[in-house]
């Protein structure tokens, strides 16, 4: 009798497609699944040895998360107000104050959960994870990290210290379970590049500021889409209609002439406007209200945005600034401190877009060599 019901046992376990394992000191066996309905989580190379897994568990303890070290303290609340509140305009900031709460408790409630799994992973009566454990995890990762990501559109490229912390907390433990579900040990500390850093590492100033390269004969990085649509976003103020007319008379040139130019008076419209990240090219003003230039190239890129991103700014061409601006998600800018001395503002941009489209496809180049090498 008791044959027959762990035969049913391990068929049922079986059909369900459930990676199950049972373990004692010394024995152990596992049912493979049949079918692998989280391939997307893990790629089911292997797993590690509880040895590993255990190793890797004590590790990870170090880095467990108190729920206090989220919450919002008086001195907390005024630093987010100082740094991020403060810079948008009333009506948007119960909005993002519900954001930022969400994501700060979602990560904290998290923690919970997996700092408990995480310390009886790594004690002498640990199991393995079998997969659909290790996807469900991985998707209440994913679904804090997004709610972290969303919140962290509102700050600037420095970021917010409790954001930062949850980011960072989410990223090594959504590591700590892939490498459990992949079979891959690794270290926990190889952590992704900060926006900012990333920035600093990427950054060059002829390349971001658009300046005229020296440009090789015949180079196919000299190549101009035959049609382009690209929004122009500035707010009516003075020069703001010579700029708008300059932009149109690009198209009076005939490698411009089947390029689309739609001005919008603000980033409210724009964003409001149906495709409007379908652009090829975004050229906004830094100084706008409702959060600025700035604040448009943080929700563009947070909406995946594949388009470039141009600044029209008077700000010096500094490279501190320039790194600023790019850890922001803007590919470049278009200084406009001298445009009133410019005879000929259309010749002017159009010089500019075509550095701008020429960097572009010189990186494109760069990139399609290094996979051929590789």
């Amino acid at each position: 009798m008791d044959v027959v019901l762990c035969c049913l046992f391990c068929a049922a376990q079986a059909w369900a497609f459930v990676d199950y394992r049972v373990y004692a000191p010394g024995i152990g066996f596992s049912l493979r699944r049949i079918k692998a309905p989280v391939a997307h989580a893990t790629s089911g190379r292997g797993s590690l040895s509880l040895a590993m897994q255990r190793t890797l568990a004590l590790e990870m303890r170090k880095y467990s998360l108190e729920p206090k070290q989220l919450s919002l303290t008086p001195s907390k609340r005024e630093k987010f107000y100082r740094n991020c509140l403060s810079k948008y305009p009333r009506e948007m900031r119960p909005n993002i104050s519900k954001q930022y709460i969400k994501a700060l408790s979602a990560t904290a409630r998290l923690a919970k959960t997996l700092d408990t799994e995480v310390f009886y992973q790594g004690t002498f009566e640990n199991r393995h994870l079998n997969p659909w454990e290790i996807y469900d995890r991985l998707r209440l990762i994913n679904s804090a990290l997004q709610q972290v990501k969303a919140a962290e559109v509102y700050f600037d490229a420095r970021g917010d210290a409790m954001l930062g912390e949850a980011k960072t907390y989410l990223l090594r433990n959504r590591r700590f379970y892939q490498m459990l579900g992949t079979g891959e040990f690794g270290s926990l500390e190889e952590m992704p590049l900060s926006a900012l850093e990333k920035a600093r590492k990427e950054y060059d100033g002829n390349r971001f500021y658009l300046r005229t390269p020296t440009i090789p004969e015949n180079s196919d990085a000299l190549l101009l889409p035959k049609r382009a649509r690209v929004a122009i976003i500035r707010e009516e103020e003075d020069g703001t209609a010579e700029i708008i007319s300059a932009f149109h008379r690009v198209r009076e040139e005939e490698q411009f002439s089947q390029w689309q130019f739609d001005a919008y008076r603000d980033m409210s419209e724009f964003l409001s406007t149906p495709g409007c990240l379908t652009y090829d090219l975004v050229i906004t003003d830094i100084m706008m209200g409702g959060g600025g230039g700035l604040y448009l190239a943080r929700q563009l890129r947070y909406y995946k945005f594949n388009g470039g991103i141009v600044a029209l700014t008077g700000f010096p061409q500094k490279e501190e600034t320039g790194i600023a601006m790019k850890a922001e998600g803007i590919d470049g800018a278009l200084y406009t401190g001298h445009i009133k001395y410019e005879k000929n503002l259309s010749s002017f941009f159009a010089e500019k877009l075509r550095n701008y489209f020429y960097y572009k496809n010189q990186k494109l180049e760069t990139l399609a060599k290094s996979v051929q090498e590789h």
